[in-house]
């Protein structure tokens, strides 16, 4: 295993040559796709970055990008082979865009640089646009409102404007995508929406709104805010989504506020994992991870045939999204 990334609904590991595709969808948690991700023998992948229907898997000779708007299908785009050989990182923008920490020369304390390129065609993956020199050593790059931060070994953290600051005066553009669909969803679950959006520079942050309230601010693409569901109540029947798409002058959009109806929870809980897993002859607790809240007059144990009622007082259950 090489690394990992959350997108949407679907967990992606990056193996020795090959991107795997993991469904988180009703906590399913199962392989639904793979697709090659070529490398040379003698190379490795280094880093894993998925946005906007694509992935972008590092490895020290360049970074192939895969197709993975339809998960259970990921295509392989395009395979680099760059002359570069001290490539360990890349990460999108959103805004077509990318930071890459590289280098030329593969050996683990040859000096990196960190570069931006141009990602609008993701079959042509050499398109660099100009470079930062750091003071050190480039090992990694996250980038929060639009602003790059580097760890730059030890030189410590450094903060990048890769790009000036819009003064353009044109607002990005947004559309929701949400995990549950036709503005119904149950109530108590785990679910998510993503922004989908696009700027002429660069889009800083978004802002998510539940109930006309600000509940989250997503400084980094892909922008996405993850949530549990209202209960369903005589007085809460929906709940109201709404985001705010927000570009580094400062320009805004809002969306469209969507309406989503709830609907009872008809999801039996599932245990994810549970203590101990087997093998001891006398057990003084048992405990167990949940995908939801539990009612605890409800819990019952079965033991070799044997049915315990379990008391209440007995049940420690957390106040948590998660039991």
């Amino acid at each position: 295993m090489q690394d990992l990334t959350l997108e949407g609904d679907h967990l992606y590991a990056l193996t020795a040559d090959r991107l795997h595709v993991i469904s988180l969808v009703d906590g399913a948690f199962g392989v639904v796709g793979a697709a090659a991700s070529p490398i040379r023998s003698t190379l490795i992948h280094q880093r894993l970055f998925v946005g906007d229907g694509i992935a972008y898997s590092t490895h020290r000779n360049g970074y192939n990008t895969l197709n993975v708007a339809d998960p259970s299908k990921p295509l392989l785009i395009a395979a680099s082979a760059s002359t570069q050989f001290g490539w360990r990182q890349l990460v999108a923008t959103g805004s077509g865009l990318g930071l890459a920490a590289v280098g030329p020369n593969s050996p683990d304390a040859a000096p990196r640089v960190v570069s931006l390129y141009d990602l609008s065609d993701p079959r042509t993956t050499e398109v660099v646009i100009t470079a930062f020199p750091t003071p050190g050593n480039a090992r990694a790059i996250s980038i929060f409102n639009g602003l790059g931060y580097v760890a730059d070994d030890t030189s410590g953290m450094q903060v990048i404007n890769y790009l000036p600051y819009d003064a353009k005066g044109l607002p990005p553009t947004i559309t929701l995508t949400t995990s549950f669909s036709s503005n119904t969803a149950e109530e108590g679950k785990s679910s998510r929406v993503t922004a989908l959006v696009r700027d002429d520079v660069q889009v800083r942050n978004v802002e998510f709104h539940l109930d006309s309230v600000k509940v989250f601010t997503d400084s980094a693409f892909p922008f996405e805010f993850r949530f549990i569901t209202p209960r369903l109540t005589v007085n809460t029947k929906s709940f109201r989504l709404r985001a705010r798409a927000v570009d580094t002058g400062g320009n805004s959009t809002w969306t469209d506020e969507l309406t989503d109806t709830l609907q009872p929870d008809t999801t039996p809980p599932r245990v994810l994992h549970h203590s101990p897993v087997g093998g001891g002859k006398a057990l003084r607790s048992l405990s167990a991870h949940l995908d939801g809240p539990l009612n605890a007059a409800t819990l019952v144990l079965h033991c070799y045939k044997k049915r315990l009622r379990i008391r209440s007082a007995d049940a420690m259950i957390f106040p948590a999204n998660r039991n």
